[in-house]
């Protein structure tokens, strides 16, 4: 009896490690509003046939892996409801398993590295913790009202951290507060991200949450040859 418990557990973890091997080959859409759709096109040119639409927010989709640069944009080759098409990559995130305490030590770095740049106003340490294929977006929630800033250049960021009477100078100077104090990091392990107050934009990156009295703080992170970068901040007042 013993012996087939420990076959059932064994075949059981097996499974889930298959299933996590699956979904790292599957793509879902982000950067997208609500309501919107991202073209897929015939060939990686948005000039191209429109050959299907992908809603806000859609999970798992197949790809085939043929990838294409062309004018500085890269293209990736998607399929869906059987048809084959081609999608800009920066609206697509691919998922590397569940982020949780085995990235612990990854991600602590990534924060560590985010103080010291912004305490230091270092901006060599500052753009190696950014993968900027998609620019950084910086997501504000206040009263309920959604702000979006977009930069795809992180110089250009960098400059308006430190530029006096600006609005992305105050949110990273609450960044780095929320860094220098005794804040409390969520891995949202086992979590469903669409119950959390993060736009449809964003829901398909891995987060990590900040929390210090009343602010959170969402940090998308994304995966690129195995190693973790920051991808986006949201900025929740609750």
């Amino acid at each position: 009896m013993k012996k087939q418990i420990l076959i059932i557990i064994y075949l059981f973890s097996f499974l889930l490690f298959l299933f996590s091997e699956y979904k790292k080959d599957l793509f879902s859409i982000v950067l997208i509003p609500k309501n919107n759709y991202l073209n897929m096109y015939l060939s990686p040119d948005d000039s191209s046939k429109i050959i299907n639409k992908i809603s806000a927010g859609y999970t798992n989709i197949k790809t085939t892996w043929n990838t294409v640069k062309k004018n500085n944009d890269f293209w990736i080759e998607l399929e869906l409801d059987g048809k084959k098409g081609w999608v800009n990559r920066i609206f697509v995130t691919r998922h590397y398993g569940v982020l949780g305490k085995n990235n612990e030590k990854e991600i602590e770095n990534l924060l560590f590295d985010l103080t010291k740049s912004l305490q230091q106003e270092n901006f060599d340490i500052f753009k190696n913790i950014f993968y900027s294929l998609r620019g950084i977006n910086i997501f504000e929630i206040k009263n309920k009202k959604l702000i979006k800033y977009k930069y795809n250049e992180l110089n250009i960021l960098w400059k308006k951290i430190f530029k006096n009477n600006q609005n992305t100078k105050k949110i990273f100077d609450d960044i780095l507060n929320m860094l220098e104090s005794d804040f409390k990091i969520d891995y949202l392990e086992n979590v469903n991200i669409a119950d959390y107050q993060i736009p449809i934009e964003l829901i398909n990156f891995q987060f990590i949450s900040l929390n210090y009295n009343d602010k959170t703080i969402y940090i998308g992170i994304e995966f690129w040859n195995n190693k973790a970068y920051i991808c986006n901040f949201c900025i929740g007042y609750f």
